[in-house]
């Protein structure tokens, strides 16, 4: 509700912009791609018109059915002219993980066209959300979070994805960061003893 929003948050905190990022039902990680593809562009339409045009301070986010590259490439492609888009915005739990090809789609348009990636924690694409099924409490979930974008950030790394990529830009949302110094330590000391076995990669990680 929108002027509920102005009056319990945007008008009390003095919010100059708000960067909306619709979770769910958003059409993203569905297994069928089509209705996966045209949730996600309605999802699009539904923020600016309901939102956005009515209240400037707010920002939408580029909605994309990620587990289809060239799709998302595409809804990236018609969006990405418009200012009132923020970012391109994925949920942090894949089918595979975020560094694989599949995805990189993706990135080459969000950097073709000078857009950050937001990746916000949740999502599940049909698959367990933890390394051991599926929790019999929130908390877990909530706690995993870490464990789920150590993941991702790790393979965006070691696939090369930064190094193919250097001007792209990733935001973590909804994370935590207390995780990156020591999974930062450790990759590097990993990455000492088997670069051999990633020798695209040119810098640490």
């Amino acid at each position: 509700d929108l002027d509920f929003m102005r009056a319990q948050y945007l008008d009390p905190y003095g919010v100059e912009i708000g960067i909306m990022n619709p979770l769910g039902p958003s059409g993203q990680g569905e297994q069928n791609r089509d209705l996966s593809a045209a949730l996600a562009s309605a999802n699009n339409d539904w923020q600016l018109e309901d939102w956005v045009r009515p209240e400037p301070r707010l920002k939408a986010s580029i909605v994309v059915p990620y587990e289809d590259g060239e799709a998302s490439r595409t809804e990236i492609e018609k969006r990405a002219g418009d200012p009132r888009f923020a970012h391109v915005l994925l949920l942090s739990r894949t089918a595979e993980a975020l560094g694989r090809p599949r995805y990189w789609p993706i990135y080459e348009a969000a950097v073709e066209h000078g857009l950050p990636v937001g990746i916000h924690v949740f999502g599940y694409s049909g698959h367990p959300i933890s390394n051991s099924g599926w929790p019999s409490f929130y908390i877990e979930e909530m706690t995993e979070h870490e464990t789920a974008c150590s993941a991702l950030l790790s393979s965006m790394i070691m696939e090369g994805v930064f190094e193919r990529l250097p001007d792209l830009k990733i935001v973590m949302i909804e994370a935590g960061f207390a995780w990156l110094p020591s999974l930062g330590w450790r990759l590097d000391k990993v990455w000492k003893r088997l670069k051999s076995e990633v020798p695209h990669l040119k810098m640490a990680p």
